[in-house]
C-alpha cells in the first residue's frame, strides 16, 4: 500500500502519450508577442513587410544611353477565360503558433512556452505568470512529487511521501482561463513515533478556477487567478471543506522588451475558508488534535487564513527554459501567538513559517510537448502543531501537453484548373549594353574621368567616381572597348553583348610612368650640413645617398607614390621624413637636423628606457606640449641608429581623480606619443602603446614631487 498512489502517478503518464496519438496534433504553445497580439485568430502576428530597397543609382556618363529598342508584340487572338475546375484536396498542418524551440535562438520571443502550472493555469511550477494560454487550446498537466526522510517530522519517525496531479485547462477567449484539477497522496511513516496506521492515503481533493490576463504594454502583464478548492473529509467519503484562493499576478518580460531571456513574475493572494471539519474525533465526537506525522500525510491546518506571496524568475533559452521561485505562506488569526511544537512545548512563528525556494527545468524543444525537473528545499526550521508543513526537500517530475481543440492548425488546399489568356510574346531585344568598371592595374582603386569607346558605336562614355560606366546601346556580338585617360597607357578590352542582357566588364589601365625624382636639402643650426641618406618606398624600393657639404642630394625614384627618408649627420640627431612623390618633377624636401645634446635624457637597460625629463601634456589632456619635442626627437634617433625592431610606450599617471578617469588618461596620452612617432616615419608595426593609470607608481602619490614622479612616460624594448 506505500506507493500505492505512487504506482498511479506512473499508471497516467505511460497511458498518456497512447492518449495522446489519439489527439489531432497542434500547435498549443504560445509566446508573449502572441498574447499581446490579436490571439483570438488562432494565428500568429504577420511579419512586419519588408520596407521596399531603393533602386540602385544609374552611373553617370556625359552622354546618355540611348533606349533600347522597343518590343515587337506580334497580334494573337485570345480565348475566354474558362470556369476553375477542382482537381484535388488535401487538409495539411498549417502556420504553428509556437513550435518546438530547438531551432530559435537565444533572445527569440517564441522560446516562450505557456505550459501548465501545477495547479493547472499557465505559469512555472508553483508560481503563475499573467498570460492566460493560447486561445483554442487545452492543456493537460501531469505532475508527480516524492520524498523520504528519516526522523521527520518527529524524531524516530521515518517518512516516505508521494503526491500526483492531474489537471485540465481551456482557454476559450483572448484574455480568459480556464481549468480543473485533483490530486491523489499516499504518505508512510514508520517507526515508533510514526502514525497508525502507517499508510495514510489523500483522495479527492479537487479544484477549479478562472483566470483574467492580458497586457497593459509591451513586455507588462497583469493577471487575477480565482480559484475554488475542495477538501475531502478525514476518514469519510464526503466533502470535509471548502476553500477561496484569489491570486494578483504581475508579469516583466524583458525578453519582449530588449530580447534578453528574462521574465519576472510577482504572485500574491491568500486562502480562505472554514477547515473545523476537517479534523479527527473520538467515537463521542470529541476533537483529536493530530500529530505531526498525520498533519503532516494530511495537509492539515487549524488557521482559515492564510496570506500568500511568490516570486518566480525564468530564463526562455532555446530547448530548455531553466527557473527559480520562492513561496510563502502566512497564517493568521487563530492560534498564531500560542504555537507549539510536537512536544508540546512553545514554538515561535518565525522558526515555523512556512517557505520555500523550488529549482527546475522545463524542456521546450517538442512542439506540443513539454517535460518539468526540478526540486523543492524548505526554509522552515521547526514543526509546529496546527501549522502548514512543508517537506525538507522534494523531487518533483511532470510534463504537459497541448491540444488544438479548434484544429486551427489544419488547413485545406484546393487545386484548381484555370483556362487562362495566351500571352502576347515579345520580340527578343536586338541591342544590348556593357556595364563595367576601370580600375588602376597597380592599385586596383577605381578611375574616375576614363573615357570608354566602342568602336562598333558612335560616342563617348566616361567612369564616374567609383570608376563605373555604361555604354550605349550596341548590337549583339563581340564588342572592342577603347579605354583612355590622362596619366595611363591607352588600354583596349572585349566584351560580348547580348540583346537586352548588360554585360559586365572589368578594365586594367597602366600608368604611363614618368620620371620622378626627390630634392633634398639637409640643414643643421641653420647651415647646410652633409648627411647620409637612406630612402624606402613602394615595390620594396630601397636606396643610400649622400648630401655633400651643400646640403643637397638628388634622389631619382622608378615610380610616384610615397617613401620615407633617414637622414642622419654626425653631431646630429637622426630622424625621418616622409614624402609623398609626384609624377614628372622633382619633389623637394628641407630638413633641418637637430643638433644632439651634450647630456642625453634617456636612462637605457637591456629591456627598458626611462626619461630623466618627463613628456610634458596639457593639464588633464594627451595633447603633447611643444617643450617636449627636443625628448622625442632624442628618443627617435635612439630607434635609429640602435635598430630598434619594436617597441611599447606605457603611460602612467598619479592617484589624483577616479581609476577610470585616470586608466584613460595615460592609455590616450601614450597613444599621443605613438601617434608622434608614426607621423614622424616610424612604421606602426613596430610600435604599440598601453595605459597603466595609477596602478604602477614609483613614489608615493602623498607629496606634489611624489605625484609628478609618477605621471610619467616609459618605453619597453621587445
Amino acid at each position: 500500500m506505500r506507493i500505492k498512489a505512487f504506482l498511479t502517478i506512473v499508471s497516467l503518464t505511460g497511458a498518456l502519450p497512447a492518449f495522446a496519438q489519439a489527439l489531432p496534433q497542434s500547435t498549443p504553445s504560445s509566446d508573449w508577442a502572441a498574447f499581446s497580439a490579436d490571439a483570438g485568430s488562432g494565428q500568429p502576428a504577420p511579419a512586419a513587410a519588408t520596407a521596399p530597397q531603393p533602386a540602385a543609382a544609374a552611373p553617370v556618363a556625359p552622354l546618355a544611353p540611348q533606349p533600347l529598342s522597343p518590343p515587337i508584340v506580334a497580334p494573337t487572338e485570345t480565348a475566354a477565360p474558362m470556369a476553375p475546375a477542382i482537381l484535388s484536396e488535401k487538409t495539411v498542418l498549417g502556420p504553428l503558433l509556437t513550435p518546438g524551440t530547438a531551432d530559435d535562438s537565444v533572445g527569440d520571443v517564441l522560446n516562450t512556452r505557456l505550459t501548465s502550472s501545477l495547479y493547472g493555469p499557465v505559469g512555472l511550477y508553483k508560481v503563475l505568470s499573467a498570460e492566460p494560454g493560447t486561445v483554442g487550446v487545452v492543456r493537460l498537466g501531469l505532475t508527480g512529487s516524492f520524498f523520504t526522510n528519516n526522523n521527520f517530522p518527529v524524531q524516530q519517525a521515518n517518512d516516505t511521501s508521494e503526491v500526483g496531479t492531474l489537471t485540465l485547462a481551456f482557454t476559450p477567449l483572448k484574455y480568459l482561463d480556464v481549468y480543473l484539477g485533483t490530486q491523489v497522496a499516499g504518505n508512510d511513516s514508520t517507526g515508533s513515533h510514526g502514525t497508525s496506521p502507517a499508510f495514510v492515503s489523500e483522495l479527492g481533493d479537487f479544484w477549479g478556477g478562472v483566470k483574467l490576463g492580458f497586457a497593459p504594454a509591451k513586455g507588462f502583464g497583469l493577471g487575477l487567478d480565482l480559484r475554488g478548492q475542495g477538501y475531502s473529509g478525514i476518514g469519510t467519503n464526503s466533502l470535509g471543506a471548502g476553500a477561496f484562493l484569489p491570486t494578483a499576478i504581475f508579469t516583466l518580460d524583458a525578453n519582449e522588451l530588449a530580447r534578453f531571456p528574462l521574465r519576472f513574475h510577482v504572485n500574491f493572494g491568500g486562502r480562505f475558508g472554514d477547515f473545523t471539519d476537517l479534523g479527527v474525533r473520538d467515537a463521542n465526537g470529541t476533537p483529536l488534535q493530530l500529530r505531526a506525522p498525520e498533519q503532516f500525510a494530511l495537509g492539515a491546518s487549524v488557521f482559515n487564513t492564510e496570506l500568500r506571496g511568490a516570486l518566480g524568475v525564468e530564463f526562455p533559452l532555446p530547448y530548455v527554459t531553466p527557473f527559480v521561485e520562492y513561496n510563502m505562506i502566512f497564517p493568521v488569526g487563530a492560534g498564531t501567538g500560542t504555537l507549539l511544537g510536537p512536544d508540546q512545548l512553545p514554538v515561535t512563528y518565525a522558526s515555523a513559517f512556512p517557505n520555500d525556494l523550488d529549482f527546475g527545468l522545463r524542456v521546450t524543444a517538442i512542439r506540443d510537448l513539454s517535460f518539468l525537473v526540478g526540486a523543492d528545499i524548505s526554509f522552515q526550521q521547526n514543526v509546529a502543531l496546527g501549522m502548514p508543513l512543508l517537506a525538507p526537500w522534494e523531487l518533483f517530475l511532470g510534463l504537459s501537453y497541448n491540444i488544438d481543440a479548434g484544429a486551427r492548425s489544419k488547413v485545406t488546399l484546393i487545386e484548381h484548373a484555370t483556362k487562362v489568356a495566351e500571352v502576347p510574346v515579345a520580340a527578343p531585344p536586338s541591342t544590348g549594353i556593357v556595364n563595367g568598371t576601370v580600375l588602376d592595374q597597380d592599385t586596383k582603386s577605381p578611375i574616375a574621368g576614363a573615357l570608354v569607346q566602342a568602336t562598333q558605336a558612335p560616342g563617348l562614355v566616361a567612369t564616374d567616381n567609383a570608376g563605373h560606366f555604361q555604354t550605349h546601346a550596341l548590337p549583339p556580338g563581340p564588342i572592342d572597348l577603347m579605354v583612355t585617360k590622362d596619366g595611363y597607357k591607352p588600354a583596349s578590352s572585349k566584351a560580348l553583348v547580348v540583346g537586352g542582357q548588360p554585360a559586365t566588364l572589368e578594365v586594367l589601365i597602366e600608368r604611363d610612368a614618368k620620371p620622378a625624382a626627390i630634392k633634398l636639402s639637409v640643414h643643421g643650426g641653420g647651415k647646410p650640413l652633409a648627411a647620409s641618406v637612406s630612402a624606402a618606398g613602394p615595390n620594396a624600393f630601397a636606396q643610400e645617398t649622400k648630401a655633400g657639404d651643400d646640403g643637397q642630394a638628388l634622389l631619382a625614384v622608378p615610380a610616384t607614390g610615397s617613401y620615407t627618408l633617414r637622414i642622419a649627420a654626425e653631431g646630429f640627431l637622426a630622424t625621418l621624413k616622409k614624402v609623398d612623390v609626384a609624377p614628372g618633377a622633382a619633389t623637394a624636401v628641407d630638413v633641418d637636423l637637430r643638433p644632439a645634446p651634450k647630456k642625453t635624457v634617456l636612462i637605457v637597460t637591456a629591456k627598458k628606457i626611462k626619461l630623466r625629463r618627463q613628456i610634458h601634456f596639457a593639464a588633464g589632456e594627451a595633447a603633447i606640449l611643444t617643450d617636449s619635442t627636443p625628448i622625442l626627437d632624442e628618443f627617435l634617433d635612439f630607434i635609429l641608429t640602435h635598430g630598434i625592431q619594436r617597441l611599447r610606450i606605457e603611460g602612467h599617471t598619479d592617484n589624483v581623480g577616479s581609476h577610470a578617469k585616470n586608466q584613460q588618461l595615460s592609455q590616450d596620452r601614450a597613444d599621443s606619443v605613438m601617434r608622434w612617432l608614426v607621423e614622424h616615419g616610424l612604421s606602426p608595426d613596430k610600435v604599440e602603446a598601453v595605459g597603466y593609470g595609477d596602478t604602477k607608481p614609483v613614489a608615493p602619490n602623498l607629496t606634489s614631487r611624489g605625484k609628478a614622479a609618477n605621471r610619467r612616460v616609459e618605453f619597453d624594448l621587445l
